[in-house]
């Protein structure tokens, strides 16, 4: 399975695709499409659901970009999950998570 996803009108289901895609380590929502802020709460929950699998061949890079103009800030949950993926190194050897958000 691919371990990076990104577009411009590309992809739907941003939110299934964090939390089913195991080994998801790249994320880039771009094009005229807005994240709500619970859809961006629900990729950051689904990226530290999987933030402890191997992600195999991509330890040097974990990125999350959903900065869109538009996308809707994290609020409760949101914040604390994009918290944990800045500050927590999993699986051990990897780095941790650049995450932007609005």
């Amino acid at each position: 399975m691919d371990d990076r996803i990104g577009g411009s009108n590309t992809v739907t289901g941003w939110e299934s695709a964090a939390a089913n895609c195991t080994q998801l380590c790249y994320m880039l929502h771009r094009g005229n499409t807005i994240l709500s802020s619970a859809q961006v709460n629900a990729v950051l929950a689904g990226f530290r659901a999987n933030s402890a699998a191997s992600h195999a061949g991509a330890q040097s890079y974990r990125n999350i970009y959903a900065n869109n103009p538009g996308d809707g800030a994290p609020t409760g949950q949101g914040i604390t999950d994009k918290a944990y993926l800045q500050s927590t190194i999993t699986p051990p050897g990897s780095i941790t998570w650049t995450v932007l958000t609005n």
